[in-house]
């Protein structure tokens, strides 16, 4: 009944994407600079399970990528229409498993309202669904992965649900079926490897399966729920190994980052989503981390106190509400990875960690309307008035993640939405020069690249940024010095070595772009640009032409 409305419901707040390109936040390196995903042939599906391309190991999602490139090339509206089916697919599972574990953990209410439960689990699935904290996940063509990573959670999720209270003999195949669902989610994403953890806590409540007694947590029948989860956990390791492996150039050291600044980081991540959920306000596609990052400013020690006192609080309550402390582990163990305690990059947070870890309030708001809306007097009325309510703040948050929507449309515009959000950053200025370059204000590129060294004189991106402006504006001299200054900063980057001898075969030093060209083949032996600078340079050099140098690539700059 719930079901398609709701799919429907999913996409209708997020149909501007359609109208978006890619934006120079790794769509680039994905997409366009990426020869690789290019088809469903041999070569293409292989290198799906071998890469590990900037920083994640994602075959299933590769594998996806690549089918869509298949059906649409690179157009950008063929990969946004895959990302709004995957959400409303991600939507009917979050109903489904929402309205089961309400069932569960309330069986009186679902017998004496069932109405209400189903009504609950579509409002609560609905509000979800089309909150503002979803655009980033279906806006950015980079971030599909989420998705049906999302989606294969949760169902199972609900397959556990079932596999749990089924019959002891089909409890093992239904254990298995979660276990391939869980396999499946992390080949899209690693986002799913806290699910183990998040099936223990089932188990706790509404299953009731550990805990409540004596002997529950660790005598024998509860020896046998831990070990059911002993090829979860195996899964899980492998996972979480292969996304550190992969992720090891942003690996932020622990004496750059200590445990307290991590722990700092992690309760104001977990503080901000909390607060953006309720307050949806100023949202951005990048929130760098502030330099220096003090741990004892008020800010992030309220956050922890925050964190620590709402811990204590549930805890205490556990008896006679058990529903929100499972809730409150779930979410803050799935945040976890991704909260700062392994410090990874430039952000202190980011929209898309909250799609995963904020679905566990989800059946809370499900059973608190249900629970309002039982038998009793004026209850047509209060079903009424709940739905009308409900349903006028689904119109609000659906507003706000349309417009929303609207500052993905390309990377100027996305970049130009963080500033005017008070986020100055050289991350930040970088892309708005990136953008602006793309549409040519060549003039405008080079101002907001300049800022970006005047915040950070050693930022490579920048440099090359620059360098790249100057080139076009024919001051080769001085884009050569930039990229030289880059090189000594990167100089294991092939793309940069790639640069600088495009600037320095404008100039006509042949010998010295024939050097860097090589380096960056060197590099990275499959670089066809650099191969293609080569091999017109050498032609120039024979003929003892001067003249412009080969073209000047598009930078990559990313998060």
């Amino acid at each position: 009944m719930m079901a398609a409305p709701l799919a429907v419901l999913a996409v209708i707040p997020f149909l501007p994407v359609l109208d978006n390109g890619f934006v120079n936040l790794d769509d680039h390196a994905n997409f366009l600079a990426n020869p690789h995903y290019r088809g469903l042939g041999r070569a293409q599906v292989a290198w799906a399970w071998v890469t590990d391309w900037l920083g994640v190991y994602q075959p299933l999602a590769w594998m996806l990528l690549e089918a869509q490139y298949a059906a649409c090339g690179l157009k950008p509206r063929g990969y946004h229409l895959t990302s709004l089916l995957l959400h409303a697919a991600t939507a009917v599972a979050l109903y489904a498993s929402t309205r089961a574990l309400v069932a569960r953990a309330r069986p009186g209410l679902a017998a004496t309202n069932p109405t209400g439960v189903v009504l609950g689990s579509g409002l609560a699935a609905a509000l979800f669904v089309v909150h503002p904290l979803r655009v980033e996940v279906v806006a950015w063509a980079s971030c599909q992965p989420y998705l049906p990573c999302a989606a294969l959670a949760v169902l199972a999720v609900l397959a556990y649900l079932r596999a749990a209270e089924g019959p002891p003999s089909r409890r093992a195949a239904g254990l298995f079926g979660v276990w391939v669902l869980f396999a499946l989610a992390l080949l899209f994403k690693p986002a799913a490897v806290p699910l183990p953890a998040v099936l223990l806590v089932l188990d706790a409540y509404p299953l009731r399966r550990l805990g409540g007694g004596p002997g529950r947590w660790f005598g024998p029948p509860a020896r046998r729920v831990w070990a059911e989860k002993v090829p979860f956990l195996a899964l899980s390791l492998i996972f979480a190994a292969l996304a550190v492996q992969a992720k090891r150039g942003s690996l932020v050291a622990l004496e750059r980052r200590g445990p307290p600044a991590r722990v700092a980081q992690a309760c104001y991540g977990a503080c901000f989503y909390l607060g953006k959920t309720a307050w949806p306000t100023g949202l951005s596609a990048y929130y760098p981390v502030p330099h220096p990052f003090d741990w004892r400013a008020p800010t992030y020690l309220a956050c922890t106190a925050g964190i620590v006192a709402a811990s204590a609080a549930l805890f205490r309550l556990r008896r006679r509400h058990p529903g929100p402390l499972a809730a409150w582990v779930a979410y803050l163990v799935v945040l976890a990875p991704t909260s700062g305690l392994v410090a990874i990059g430039s952000q202190i947070t980011a929209d898309r960690y909250s799609y995963l870890a904020t679905m566990s309030g989800v059946p809370l708001v499900a059973a608190a309307v249900a629970q309002l809306t039982g038998p009793g007097r004026h209850r047509a009325a209060i079903i009424l008035g709940v739905a009308a309510a409900g349903l006028g703040l689904v119109a609000v948050l659906a507003g706000s993640s349309w417009a929303l929507c609207r500052s993905w449309r390309d990377t100027a515009t996305l970049a130009s939405h963080a500033l005017a959000n008070g986020w100055r950053d050289p991350e930040i200025l970088l892309g708005l020069g990136w953008g602006l370059e793309e549409r040519g204000d060549i003039a405008g590129a080079d101002a907001c690249y300049c800022q970006a060294l005047r915040g950070d004189p050693f930022h490579v991106p920048a440099l090359v940024g620059l360098g790249r402006v100057r080139l076009r504006q024919g001051r080769a001299a001085n884009a050569a010095a930039l990229l030289r200054e880059a090189v000594g900063l990167e100089p294991d980057m092939p793309e940069i070595r790639n640069n600088l001898g495009t600037a320095l075969a404008a100039q006509g030093r042949h010998d010295e772009a024939l050097a860097e060209f090589t380096a960056a083949l060197r590099l990275r032996p499959d670089f066809p640009e650099a191969r293609k600078n080569l091999d017109l340079v050498r032609a120039r050099a024979r003929r003892g032409g001067a003249g412009p140098g080969p073209p000047m690539p598009p930078g990559t700059p990313s998060r």
